[in-house]
């Protein structure tokens, strides 16, 4: 009678092993990030156009691990910190949520504190639906004839992982100066426009100001989905 071929029995290494291979840690992790923080345009060509592109994490993951790390960062340094701080923070998280003061009708008012815990809840979340509108914007500002809608989607991907991945970095400086908050909030949308001027080959201050408007139009696109979900939580209760 044949052995039958029996695998190895499972280990704390296979686990690790299996943890590594989800994200792609083992080759491209510390490659995609060394890249995109020295040369993003080359990068995220050479990742578009050539075969490097083997060489790194997956755009998606890299995104989904690095806003999961920063909103888990955030939300312990508000669990940790004096209420003084706790509240700047929340100020600067709820950027994405709604507060328009007093005087609102209670239905209203009602459906605007469910979104806002919905933010806070689901943060991560947030973030990375932020993505397509990101995308949409750079597609129409800088330009279709090089890039598709769909390489404007891995771009931004890449690069809004990346200015989270300068948040985690930076993070800790603000246990010890909360100021530094403002200070890191700016480095990162310092380094998105970098990051656009180069992957997008413009001069720079018809980049500089493209990048700029990127961002606001992505603000309002992304707002103006907000007001539909709350205008939906509005109409169910």
């Amino acid at each position: 009678m044949e052995q039958q071929n029996i695998p190895p029995r499972i280990s704390m290494q296979t686990i690790y092993e299996s943890i590594l291979a989800i994200f792609n840690f083992e080759k491209g992790l510390s490659f995609t990030i060394k890249n995109l923080l020295v040369s993003p345009g080359q990068t995220l060509n050479n990742y578009l156009f050539t075969a490097e592109r083997s060489k790194h994490i997956k755009p998606m993951s890299f995104l989904l691990l690095m806003v999961t790390i920063a909103t888990f960062l955030t939300f312990q340094l508000i669990k940790s910190s004096s209420p003084e701080v706790g509240n700047e923070i929340n100020d600067v998280m709820a950027g994405t949520s709604i507060n328009l003061g007093n005087g609102v009708p209670p239905k209203l008012n009602e459906a605007i504190t469910i979104f806002n815990q919905l933010v806070l809840k689901y943060y991560h979340i947030f973030q990375i639906v932020k993505i397509p509108f990101f995308a949409l914007a750079t597609f129409w500002l800088f330009g279709k004839k090089k890039f598709n809608y769909a390489e404007h989607l891995i771009i931004n991907s890449f690069i809004i992982g990346m200015t989270t991945f300068l948040f985690i970095v930076i993070y800790p400086i603000t246990l010890i100066l909360m100021k530094a908050f403002t200070v890191l909030l700016t480095i990162t949308i310092i380094y998105m426009f970098v990051a656009y001027i180069l992957v997008f080959e413009e001069k720079n201050w018809k980049g500089f100001l493209k990048a700029i408007g990127c961002y606001f139009l992505a603000t309002i696109l992304h707002t103006s989905l907000v007001t539909l979900v709350v205008a939906g939580i509005y109409l169910s209760i």
